[in-house]
This record gives structure tokens, C-alpha cells and sequence, in this order.
């Protein structure tokens, strides 16, 4: 007689609990891209760039610059590696879940930096626009720590990422 009772399903494949931060993978680039063309790109207009960096402006101050430099090189790496991971994503490449984790990581960092940055500013808006930046920071904050907690020991134990990421 043969034997038929089944054997347990071994979790592989994009799926389960594995959609809901490979959500916010396919939400980084969209997002990154919203802000720096809402928020980054409207202050290098001729009339606010001269605000920002003219001594005797209300609004002056010193680390306008290197703020704004950190911002495009930390904006411009969360959208490349966004797009990179997205790649290896599709490719099932070994390497995603040690990346993902990494990425996670240097997003801590740069936001960990900007909110700090931006926090010790005596001016809390962006002058182009008049949006309040320290909200949204703090948003995106929560939303990186809460991928550090959960979705890294995720991506280290789960076995679905394990049987998925083989190539």
C-alpha cells in the first residue's frame, strides 16, 4: 500500500510574511523620489538657495550646505539601493537578506543623522515650501527602527527567506 499522508510544506517563495517588507522595498524608491522633488530640489531655486546661504539672511545658516550634501548622497543611496535590492529581489540572489539587512542598518544611520542635523536647526521649516520637517523625519525614524527590529531578526531566522534567496 503506498503511503500517502503528505509531508509538511517547506515555506519558500515570495510569500507569506515575506510581503510585507518586501512592500516597503517597492513604497522606498516612489517615496525617496516624492521628497527630494517636493522637499529637496524647490530650495536650489535661485531666490531660496541665496537665503540659505547668504550670511545676512534671517534664515542663514552654516551647515545649510553640508546638509544638503549629506541629504542628495543619503537620498541618492536609499534610491539606488532600493533599486538594487528590488533586482536581487526578482533574481532570488543569496546575497538579499544579508543587503536588506544592511540597508536597513545605513537607513537608521542616515535618518538617525538627518533628524539630529535638522533637530539642532533654529529653523524647523523648509524655507522653499514652509513644510515642517521634523515629523516627517520622526515618521520615518519610527519606520526604519520598527524594520530593525522586526523584519532583521525576520530576514536572519525565517525559513521562507532561507528556501527563497538560493540563487
Amino acid at each position: 500500500m503506498k503511503n500517502t499522508a503528505s509531508s509538511p510544506q517547506i515555506p519558500s517563495g515570495i510569500g507569506g510574511w515575506l510581503l510585507i517588507p518586501l512592500s516597503g522595498l517597492f513604497l522606498s524608491p516612489i517615496s525617496v523620489m516624492y521628497d527630494v522633488v517636493s522637499k529637496l530640489i524647490p530650495t536650489f531655486r535661485p531666490e531660496i538657495w541665496g537665503r540659505l546661504t547668504s550670511e545676512s539672511s534671517s534664515i542663514y545658516h552654516p551647515m545649510w550646505v553640508p546638509l544638503y550634501i549629506f541629504q542628495i548622497i543619503g537620498n541618492l543611496f536609499m534610491l539606488l539601493g532600493s533599486i538594487a535590492l528590488i533586482i536581487l529581489l526578482f533574481r532570488r540572489k543569496k546575497v538579499f537578506p544579508k543587503l536588506i539587512i544592511t540597508f536597513y542598518i545605513i537607513a537608521f544611520i542616515f535618518l538617525t543623522a538627518n533628524f539630529l542635523c535638522i533637530s539642532s536647526f533654529p529653523v524647523k521649516l523648509i524655507p522653499a515650501i514652509g513644510v515642517e520637517v521634523v515629523p516627517g523625519l520622526k515618521r520615518d525614524l519610527v519606520s526604519v527602527i520598527v524594520s530593525l527590529f522586526i523584519w532583521v531578526p525576520y530576514f536572519l531566522k525565517s525559513e521562507r527567506v532561507k528556501n527563497t534567496f538560493i540563487n
